[in-house]
């Protein structure tokens, strides 16, 4: 990346507004690029050259943040245990699923299903944190997220059966990311987020090299295909890691994560304007549930309650 780029993209991420949007922008591409790429490179061969075009940047990107070479082979030494797990469980599992499922799904659909992680992250919580606390508000955001991925599911006449599978395979790489998500916050306390980052995307690179062998394309893939390959690796994994966590420190974890809420009617915007994919109800509403089942149940947004003057003397408990 030259100095001049560099400086645009550490400007814009000094900007929340922008760096949030330019974020969303890199993330919400990915989705596009593997419908285009999986046209001719199956879905393992297409990720693994993904990941391991990435790797070698992540690396040296991770090396200028620790120090140098040394101490960051040192911190991934000390560090291999999470970088392995999630390097399976937040890398190579779904992004596979989520490149399988966009055989059969179109992008947009894609990337609402997958906008479901924080629902699911909550209920893993509840299931093994025991000390979550989940109130009725978050409980009825739950529902709606998930009545959203009902409405995905089952509302999907142009795909099928398969196109149901694309969407399940989806709902599932979403519970593996919830998996990884709620690992790294009770598992993980001291790692540092390039270190994690870039021993997580060279585990899943070498994890998916056997089945990506296997699904390597009978001729050369064409320009598109190659430079939905770039697109992915430059933009989606480097690019995206680099600016999240240069927004990190800047701006905070919870402002960050807002991000969440942009990918998916980026992904749709770029799907339609460029792949041609319909904007129909049925995304818009699964799109609507879902996002508004995650500001609900992860606790983003709640109803604002009345002041105890306006309610009398009577207590009432928290709603979440």
């Amino acid at each position: 990346m030259s100095g001049h780029a560099g400086s645009r993209l550490r400007g814009a991420a000094d900007a929340y507004l922008p760096g949030l949007v330019l974020l969303s922008c890199l993330w919400g591409s990915s989705y596009p690029f593997i419908r285009e790429g999986v046209k001719e490179i199956g879905p393992a061969a297409l990720i693994d050259a993904r990941l391991l075009l990435a790797t070698p940047l992540l690396l040296a990107w991770a090396a200028s943040r620790s120090g140098g070479l040394l101490p960051l082979l040192a911190a991934v030494r000390r560090f291999w245990l999470p970088c392995t797990v999630l390097g399976v469980v937040n890398v190579a599992v779904p992004y596979a699923a989520i490149a399988w499922a966009e055989q059969y799904v179109d992008s947009g659909t894609g990337a609402i299903a997958n906008s479901a992680v924080p629902i699911f992250v909550v209920l893993l919580a509840i299931r093994f944190q025991p000390e979550e606390r989940v109130g009725r508000w978050r409980w009825l955001g739950l529902a709606i997220g998930l009545t959203g991925v009902g409405l995905l599911v089952g509302a999907n006449p142009g795909g099928g059966w398969l196109g149901i599978a694309g969407v399940l395979t989806v709902v599932g790489a979403s519970l593996a990311y919830g998996s990884g998500a709620l690992y790294a916050r009770t598992q993980v306390r001291d790692a540092p987020g390039p270190v994690l980052a870039s021993g997580s995307v060279a585990v899943g690179a070498i994890a998916l090299v056997p089945l990506a062998v296997l699904d390597l394309p009978a001729q050369t893939p064409g320009a598109t295909a190659l430079g939905s390959i770039a697109g992915l690796a430059l933009l989606g994994t480097v690019g995206a890691q680099i600016l999240y966590f240069h927004m990190l420190p800047t701006h905070g974890a919870g402002k960050v994560t807002m991000v969440a809420y942009l990918i998916p009617v980026v992904s749709v915007v770029i799907g339609a304007a460029w792949l041609g994919e319909a904007i129909t109800g049925v995304k818009a509403g699964g799109l609507t549930l879902i996002l508004g089942g995650v500001a609900l149940g992860s606790g983003t947004w709640a109803p604002r309650r009345r002041s105890p003057r306006a309610r009398g003397s009577r207590r009432i408990p928290p709603f979440g």
